[in-house]
């Protein structure tokens, strides 16, 4: 995986606002969160309840900004695949941590696909990866010379991987170790095994039907390593027996209702608003 180009495989995304045009690709974005615009977490393109509280809860003014940025970058893409508000978005956990769409269904014409996606966040660094049909991880490390990495990576290493490490010079021994970091991490987040099993002992391995890719990349002055792996795409007849075409329709149907009505709802406060604003005029009899 290359910087900013796009393959077959998948395709990396300049801005949130770029549609997602197929189901066959996967799709990534990358955000830096302290450059994120000023923005309106109260609206219907804004935050939930519970990430607006826990907005309030953050102490430190930087956490609380790239939290809610986060929150906010991530509902944005991921409200404009699905077709609903951004705000009205319901995730769960998975088992193992991983966070899910409660309703994962995107529909295109009379194609059904269930979406998975993954998010890895390194200070002010956001990647996120979008899937139809197939299971997606991500993960990214900013490279930091100096740091001292060999007693990490002989707890979590496998030992073959842990004598290439010292074979390296130091200015690229630290990035090798970054890449194998998150090499594992992103093949245990597409498995959904979470990552307490991604920095095993074991040597890396990715299991047969997994795309595993590497890449590097630079934002401003901040280097980046990552991975992306792709699991096995599942068929679409597999993927339609997780929730049947009425249950579908049925769903999305009430979810763009609900926008609709979000919508005209915000219309008339703004009417109301505006309304309170003018100047009454004195009547004369």
């Amino acid at each position: 995986m290359k910087t900013w180009e796009q393959t077959s495989e998948y395709v990396i995304h300049d801005s949130p606002d770029e549609p997602v045009e197929d189901f066959e690709r996967v799709h990534v974005w990358f955000s830096d969160l302290d450059a994120a615009p000023q923005l309106d977490f109260t609206g219907p393109s804004g935050l939930s309840a519970n990430e607006r509280a826990r907005v309030a809860r953050l102490k430190i003014p930087l956490e609380r900004w790239r939290f809610a940025a986060r929150c906010h970058f991530v509902r944005h893409v991921l409200g404009g695949i699905v077709g609903v508000a951004p705000a009205s978005l319901k995730f769960r956990n998975g088992l193992r941590g991983k966070p899910w769409l409660s309703f994962p269904i995107v529909s295109k014409g009379d194609r059904f696909a269930v979406l998975d996606f993954n998010l890895a966040h390194a200070e002010n660094i956001l990647a996120l990866a979008v899937a139809f049909n197939r299971k997606v991880g991500i993960d990214i490390e900013i490279v930091k010379p100096g740091v001292e990495f060999l007693g990490v990576a002989e707890n979590f290493f496998a030992p073959e991987e842990c004598n290439r490490l010292r074979t390296l010079p130091p200015t690229e021994s630290i990035v090798a170790f970054d890449h194998l970091w998150t090499r594992k991490e992103a093949l245990a987040k597409a498995s959904g095994l979470g990552v307490a099993v991604a920095v095993s002992r074991e040597t890396l391995h990715a299991s047969a039907g997994t795309e595993l890719h590497s890449f590097d990349l630079k934002l401003g002055e901040t280097q980046i390593v990552g991975a992306l792996a792709i699991a096995e795409r599942s068929g679409e007849s597999e993927a339609a027996e997780k929730i049947s075409s009425q249950q579908c329709e049925q769903a999305l149907a009430e979810a763009r209702l609900q926008r609709r009505n979000e919508d005209l709802g915000n219309f008339w406060l703004q009417r109301q608003h505006s309304r309170a604003r003018k100047p009454v005029r004195s009547k004369i009899f």
